[in-house]
């Protein structure tokens, strides 16, 4: 089997607790799990179709406190994932948003958190 080839352009980093993410005009809840300037892939309730427009906010942690970053996106992926054994709760969905609509100036701010995630070495 050949090994997996990196098609991601972008770096991505995995999320502090304080960087979140809603999903508006959707019902599936969003649990980031990595992000780069260019996207955001997270774990939903429900399956979101690919191509569907969404519109997100995210709260990023920057050293002058949370700024609200208002996006817009388009899913490009959204598959059920299995459920931990044993758990009682419904089974996830990996879905994948690229950014189709951020101001520069919120994706600098966005980059700065990437590097700063990724110097610490919490990396996807």
């Amino acid at each position: 089997m050949a090994p997996k080839t990196e098609r991601r352009r972008e770096p991505r980093a995995k999320p502090t607790r304080d960087l979140t993410l809603r999903l508006t005009g959707q019902p599936a809840a969003a649990e980031i799990r990595d992000i780069s300037v260019n996207g955001v892939c997270c774990t939903t309730t429900q399956a979101v179709p690919v191509l569907t427009q969404v519109h997100l906010v995210l709260m990023v942690p920057t050293p002058r406190g949370p700024r609200e970053i208002p996006c817009g996106g388009a899913v490009v992926r959204s598959v059920k994932e299995t459920a931990a054994p044993g758990s009682h709760a419904a089974e996830p969905y990996e879905t994948a948003i690229y950014f189709t609509d951020i101001r520069e100036a919120d994706r600098s701010v966005l980059a700065a958190y990437v590097a700063a995630r990724r110097d610490a070495g919490a990396t996807a």
